[in-house]
């Protein structure tokens, strides 16, 4: 299955790279096509100069950077967060809330630790903006509220949704199983859905909506 055309969301203006497994190639590309700004969580700053991705901040608690690391980033915005009450990627997703974003990218943040993933998945769905997970398996996009969302996709791709925890006012069109006006709570029920034309649409109204479009 082809991958999904760009989800509009909004466009992202943001790329945030975790420090977990380097994306290929071909995903690193896709991911860095929008955003004007990149944020680096901790570790992931060395990843990035070694693969050639310009960062203009980076932010974390540096356990994962010694000082001739740190003394290297002089051309950067480097903010030391040390407090552990949330992790890296909060971090970042909250100083890109802070610097005006409303929409951001995220590469790193899936495979390797099993337990980082989930958290890193919650702290997405914690955030209120719009937020795209980009790995290779496909896209994992945290859609706002209240937001008109119009999704370019390849017809007859399965797209599943799923409920943070319930979702009030859900319309779905172009897809085989449209919705109105509907709940969706936490479970199975918007698994495997199919969109029937190059574009879906939908809309809700509260809660936090997870759109998943595998490869």
């Amino acid at each position: 299955m082809p991958f999904a055309l760009r989800t509009t969301m909004e466009e992202p203006t943001c790329l945030v790279v975790c420090n977990g497994p380097w994306p290929m190639p071909s995903i690193l590309a896709m991911a860095l096509d929008g955003p004007n700004i990149v944020v680096a969580c901790d570790g992931a700053v060395v990843s990035c100069m070694e693969h050639g991705v310009q960062v203009n901040a980076v932010i974390g608690d540096f356990d994962s950077l010694n000082q001739d690391i740190l003394s290297s980033l002089d051309n950067m915005e480097v903010l030391e967060r040390p407090e552990q009450e949330s992790n890296d990627l909060s971090k970042a997703l909250s100083y890109a809330v802070e610097q005006g974003h409303t929409s951001v990218r995220v590469v790193g943040a899936t495979g390797g630790d099993m337990e980082h993933e989930w958290a890193n998945m919650l702290e997405c769905a914690h955030h209120a903006i719009d937020i795209e997970v980009v790995d290779e398996r496909g896209r994992f996009c945290f859609l706002a509220p209240n937001v008109s969302h119009a999704i370019r996709v390849v017809p007859q791709q399965s797209f599943s949704l799923m409920a943070l925890v319930s979702v009030d006012g859900l319309n779905l069109t172009g897809a085989s199983y449209p919705l109105t006006n509907d709940q969706l709570d936490m479970g199975s029920r918007g698994l495997h859905n199919m969109a029937t034309s190059d574009t879906v649409k939908l809309d809700y109204g509260s809660g936090r909506l997870m759109l998943v479009l595998p490869h």
